[in-house]
């Protein structure tokens, strides 16, 4: 059956996100009390994941464009008994099938060392590891042309992350390699991606003030999707719609 998860914010909260303590998740609100989470920097999956597992009424920070609806598939039960006929059943065939013509010529064992070599070659040259990054840099904002502190940064997909000092400045400790992406968020901030090459490992950051976030209480609201109704169950609506 077909899941569905839909996010809304029907009351949108006038607290500044500048004015919360920034935590691990998002930000404290001291006026309600209570951690709000920051979602824009998350994938769909993601935030799937969280409120599949969260029961609790959860104050969020989101893009617009996530406030949607969200579809999952429920897992497919797979029944051993069916494993095994069906593997009893293949085995059957195999059994049946005809042995191969003697007429067929021979198969011919090329001895090769130097074509082995080659293939082992190539696979060696395709596992060499990417250079290890160090990356450092600098953080300000674009319309004070500041250096910002607190801005965290973390390695997409990880829980591995760094901190701007004073300064604005940060040092990522953990080799990175090319290819791998630095999220930096701050609250009341647009998320800012970087993509992590070797031929620029100090890096310069300007953070955009962020007007189209929404905050307040999320709504979670799920829906879950029927199959078509059969002809005796429209039948049987059209009869009880008579009484």
């Amino acid at each position: 059956m077909k899941k569905s998860i839909t996010l809304s914010v029907p009351q949108t909260c006038a607290e500044q996100w500048s004015n919360f303590t920034p935590t691990s998740q998002g930000g404290w609100c001291g006026s309600c009390k209570k951690e709000v989470v920051d979602f824009t920097a998350m994938s769909d999956q993601q935030i799937i994941d969280y409120f599949s597992k969260s029961t609790a009424h959860t104050c969020g920070r989101f893009q617009a464009s996530q406030l949607k609806t969200y579809s999952t598939m429920a897992p497919v039960s797979v029944r051993p008994e069916w494993m095994f006929l069906k593997a009893g059943m293949l085995g059957l065939f195999l059994a049946l099938l005809p042995t191969p013509s003697s007429a067929l010529p021979p198969i011919t064992k090329i001895e090769s060392s130097h074509h082995f070599m080659g293939l082992v070659d190539i696979t060696s040259r395709q596992a060499w590891p990417q250079p290890v990054v160090h990356v450092t840099g600098k953080i300000i904002s674009e319309e004070e042309r500041l250096p910002m502190v607190g801005v965290n940064i973390a390695l997409k997909g990880t829980t591995l992350g760094a901190v701007s000092n004073e300064k604005g400045e940060f040092v990522f400790e953990r080799e990175l390699r090319e290819g791998d992406v630095l999220v930096f968020s701050f609250i009341g901030y647009k998320t800012f991606e970087h993509t992590v090459s070797a031929a620029s490992t100090t890096i310069s950051v300007v953070m955009q003030l962020d007007f189209e976030t929404i905050l307040g209480e999320v709504v979670v609201g799920k829906v879950y999707v029927e199959p078509p109704a059969t002809g005796f169950q429209k039948w049987w609506v059209k009869f009880k719609n008579i009484f």
